[in-house]
């Protein structure tokens, strides 16, 4: 998966294996119990194929086990809607604090 960051989109480039069934994949959910059986199983499932795993509990999905890959998407994601969420606020107020005092008011 690969991340192209546009000004205003990002566009997704999904691996071959998932384009038979659109891009998208299918997500596994097993109970906490049951992956802790079959961890080793499913960590290589994660890391070679890109399976998806929803862990739940008490029928509660809590947890899940995705590719590393899959992770860096969610970070990058992450930190650009962090970032657009900055500049939103940045762009509603003309009123700046100095980061000293910023610092100073919260003891660092």
């Amino acid at each position: 998966m690969r991340i192209d960051k546009g000004q205003s989109s990002c566009i997704i480039r999904t691996r071959s294996a998932n384009e038979a069934t659109g891009g998208r994949r299918r997500m596994t959910s097993l109970t906490v119990s049951q992956a802790r059986v079959q961890f080793a199983e499913l960590i290589n499932q994660a890391a070679y194929r890109g399976k998806r795993v929803a862990l739940k509990r008490r029928g509660k999905t809590v947890a899940g086990i995705v590719s590393a890959e899959d992770l860096k998407f969610l970070e990058d994601l992450e930190d650009r809607l962090d970032i657009e969420a900055a500049k939103k606020a940045l762009a509603e107020s003309d009123e700046r604090i100095p980061y000293e005092k910023v610092r100073k008011e919260l003891g660092l």
